[in-house]
């Protein structure tokens, strides 16, 4: 795999594997991707979505959405521009997908100068095909209520250091719209449904981890050991020695 970053707003990739290859990303990327697979197959899986891509498919992934990735045949080579800017991402919600474009817009993108020789320009180059591949792409027509519901939620479990601001921002509105979307899908608000991932989070790692209190506490981001206490009573009526207990008793 040979990748240049670009002041941390921009990857390119030319990823090549002699074997079947998986890639695990269910934490999603800080990154958008577009991509051009040159030799093998694959397969895409987010979000109960499967997309099946074979040699000279152009692909999108989006930023911060859980995908796994199945790569498959004797050669496999795929040709990855990652960027972190993305103007139209916040009027469209673009999914993952296959783009159905022209031959000669997929072979311009996989003409782009790529590591080591990668330029302003090919960057310059990147953006005006980007431009170019939109009409071609899909967006989110089930951007519905539920939608942003189950997207908002699953930012919550894979980001766990995120305040309900940056995912109400990643969702591409405001906190106040956040909270009447889980009033109005859930009948919670969205404190209530991270505190409660937080707290099943909690429960299996004092279940099959010899990790203290404290450090459990700390690395799901609770502001004192006192308060995870409090948090943990409040939606198991426990205390972490009980939930400890209980786990050993079991085994």
């Amino acid at each position: 795999m040979i990748d240049t970053f670009l002041s941390k707003e921009c990857c390119f990739l030319k990823v090549r594997f002699a074997k079947k290859h998986y890639t695990d990303n269910r934490r999603g990327s800080p990154y958008h991707y577009v991509a051009r697979l040159m030799k093998g197959s694959a397969r895409l899986r987010s979000q109960g979505e499967i997309i099946y891509l074979n040699a000279g498919d152009v692909f999108y992934i989006p930023k911060n959405i859980p995908y796994e990735s199945f790569w498959s045949g004797s050669e496999i080579e795929w040709y990855s521009f990652g960027f972190s800017y993305f103007p139209e991402a916040d009027k469209t919600d673009f999914k993952i997908q296959k783009i159905l474009c022209d031959e000669s817009l997929k072979d311009e993108l996989s003409s782009i100068s790529m590591p080591p020789n990668i330029t302003s320009k090919a960057l310059a180059d990147f953006y005006g095909i980007l431009a170019r591949l939109i009409p071609f792409m899909t967006g989110d027509e089930g951007y519905s209520d539920e939608r942003i519901f189950q997207k908002s939620k699953l930012l919550m479990e894979n980001h766990i250091e995120w305040s309900i601001s940056e995912i109400a921002q990643e969702c591409h509105i405001s906190y106040s719209t956040l909270y009447l979307i889980y009033r109005k899908v859930c009948g919670k608000t969205p404190n209530t449904i991270r505190q409660e991932i937080l707290v099943q989070r909690a429960v299996l790692l004092l279940s099959t981890t010899d990790q203290s209190v404290q450090e459990i506490s700390d690395k799901l981001g609770f502001s004192s050991t006192s308060y995870f206490r409090k948090i943990l009573k409040k939606y198991t009526s426990l205390t972490p020695t009980q939930i400890k207990q209980m786990s050993s008793a079991k085994i």
